[in-house]
């Protein structure tokens, strides 16, 4: 029996062998090609060292790295030694001077090159460039005229988790989240259509009620399939419209600009509002004086 094992162990491996061997034959390769180098595949001290993101433009049309550095450059607030490097159509590699540059970008966004979604991924050393996914991003969502007993714990994180993978919930200690919505910061998957209500029902009466999302800063998207990344004109999943015309997404499932919050804008934004605020007070009181009548107090 332990000679039947043997035999059968070194069969195994020899077939594993003749199946490369049999590779190797088949690939012709010639002598320069079968030289092998053998790499260090434990080394894991350098990716400690290398402050990068990954990206991805989601955009029909291909963009050069240069046009979409000099979009994404001043939106994240123009860091010390920020550099873009091309890795494939419209996927590139922006690496940082200091941690906590990549850090606070990755944490932000949505980031957008000409309103077409930008998807992020922290930088990994081991996998190659087509293996990469560009599966989500991270986004304010609103869930729009909740009842007040609905802000009430435990149903904001139940409710919540419906939306995405709940990043951060606008709550106070205790589980409130009264307020105008339910504000959540998510990731949403960009392979999936935008969710566009939450379905509640009533345990007691059995009815059910739709209750609107929103997105802050939310990238350009199809009314046709609610997908990012393209429009209604290229979708390849063109939908029909209602009995007003209207497609399936509409653009009321982006919240107005104007009224988003300063965590949705660009760095420089979010750091600065507060001086924006000032001056403009203090140019409205100079407009002011200057339109005055002369004698006048």
């Amino acid at each position: 029996m332990a000679e039947s094992s043997a035999t059968g162990g070194r069969r195994g491996k020899t077939k594993e062998t003749e199946t490369m061997e049999e590779m190797m034959d088949r690939l012709d390769l010639t002598e320069k090609e079968r030289t092998k180098l053998v790499v260090d595949d434990e080394e894991d001290q350098r990716e400690d060292e290398l402050h990068a993101l990954i990206g991805k433009v989601l955009h029909r049309k291909v963009l050069h790295v240069n046009t979409i550095g000099e979009a994404l450059r001043p939106a994240w607030g123009n860091p010390r030694e920020l550099n873009f490097r091309p890795l494939g159509e419209n996927v590139f590699v922006a690496s940082f001077m200091k941690k906590r540059d990549s850090d606070l970008i990755f944490d932000g966004g949505p980031w957008m090159v000409g309103k077409h979604c930008v998807v992020l991924e922290r930088f990994n050393i081991r996998p190659r460039p087509s293996e990469l996914k560009f599966e989500k991003i991270k986004i304010w969502v609103r869930v729009i005229n909740l009842p007040f007993n609905l802000l009430c714990p435990p149903w904001p994180k139940r409710i919540a988790a419906m939306v995405g993978e709940v990043i951060t919930l606008n709550a106070d200690d205790k589980g409130f989240a009264f307020g105008d919505c339910l504000r959540i910061r998510a990731w949403i998957r960009v392979d999936e259509p935008l969710m566009r209500w939450v379905q509640l029902e009533k345990a007691r009466t059995k009815e059910t009620e739709f209750f609107d999302i929103q997105y802050e800063n939310l990238p350009y998207f199809c009314f046709s399939c609610g997908l990012l990344g393209h429009g209604e004109l290229l979708c390849p999943t063109l939908a029909g419209r209602d009995e007003y015309g209207r497609p399936p997404y509409r653009e009321a499932l982006r919240k107005r600009q104007n009224e988003e919050s300063e965590s949705s804008g660009s760095i420089d934004d979010s750091r600065d509002s507060k001086k924006k605020k000032e001056d403009e007070k203090a140019a409205k009181s100079v407009a002011e004086a200057v339109q005055q009548p002369h004698g006048s107090q």
